[in-house]
C-alpha cells in the first residue's frame, strides 16, 4: 500500500509538471500588458498635446477676431459721428463679419475645449491604471516565484516514506562503528597487557641474573 501511495505521488506530481509547463508564464504576460499600457500612455499623451495645440490655436484666432469685431465697430462709430454714413457702414459690413466667424469659433473652441479635458481625463485614468498594474505584477511575480520555489521543494524533496529507511541505514553504520572503536579499544588493552607481563618477566630475570652475580661474589671471598 505504501510503495502504491509512493508511486501516486509521483504521477501526481509529474502531472503537475506538465500542467504548470503549459501555464503562460505570468511575469513575462504581465510584463507586456504593461508594455501595451506604456503605448497607450504615449498615444495618449500625444492626443493630449495635440488636442492643447489645437484648442490653444482657435482661442487665439477666436481673440483675434474678437478684437478686429471690437475695432471696426470703433470706428463705425467715429466714421458716423464725422457723418461719413458710407465708410461706417462698410465698417459695420466688416465688423459683422468677423462677429459670425467668432460665433462659429466660439463653438469650435468649446468643442476643441472638451475634447482636450476629455483627453486630459483619460491620461490620468491611463496613469492610474498604469500604477496600479505595476502594483499588482509585483504581487503577481512574487506569488508566481513563491509558487514555483514550493514546487521545487516538492520535486527535489525526499518523500517522507523514505526517512525510516534511511534512519535505519544510519544506525547500523552507527552500530558499525562502535563496534570497530570497541574491537581497537580491546586490542589496545590486550597490548597494554602483553607489555605489562613482558616488563614484569624481564624485571625478574634482571633481577635472578643480580643475584647469580651476588652469589658468585660471595663464593669467590670465602675461597
Amino acid at each position: 500500500m505504501t510503495s502504491f501511495m509512493h508511486r501516486l505521488q509521483y504521477v501526481f506530481k509529474a502531472k503537475l509538471n506538465q500542467s504548470i509547463e503549459r501555464i503562460e508564464d505570468p511575469e513575462s504576460i504581465s510584463s507586456m500588458l504593461i508594455q501595451d499600457m506604456e503605448c497607450a500612455l504615449v498615444k495618449t499623451k500625444s492626443d493630449v498635446v495635440n488636442a492643447i495645440a489645437a484648442e490653444k490655436r482657435i482661442e487665439r484666432e477666436l481673440n483675434q477676431h474678437q478684437l478686429l469685431c471690437g475695432n471696426y465697430k470703433k470706428k463705425a462709430e467715429e466714421m458716423l459721428h464725422l457723418g461719413k454714413e458710407e465708410l461706417a457702414r462698410k465698417s459695420l459690413l466688416r465688423k459683422n463679419e468677423h462677429q459670425q466667424l467668432v460665433e462659429k469659433l466660439e463653438i469650435a473652441w468649446e468643442h476643441a475645449k472638451k475634447n482636450s479635458d476629455n483627453l486630459k481625463e483619460r491620461l490620468k485614468k491611463i496613469q492610474n491604471q498604469m500604477i496600479q498594474l505595476k502594483h499588482r505584477q509585483k504581487i503577481i511575480v512574487a506569488r508566481q516565484r513563491a509558487v514555483m520555489a514550493c514546487e521545487q521543494l516538492n520535486t527535489t524533496s525526499m518523500p517522507l516514506e523514505t526517512l525510516p529507511s534511511l534512519i535505519d541505514q544510519f544506525n547500523r553504520m552507527e552500530d558499525r562503528v562502535e563496534g570497530m572503536e570497541m574491537r581497537i579499544e580491546a586490542l589496545n588493552e590486550l597490548e597494554n597487557e602483553t607489555e605489562s607481563l613482558d616488563m614484569d618477566i624481564a624485571h625478574e630475570q634482571e633481577q635472578y641474573r643480580v643475584e647469580m652475580e651476588l652469589a658468585e661474589m660471595k663464593k669467590a671471598m670465602n675461597s
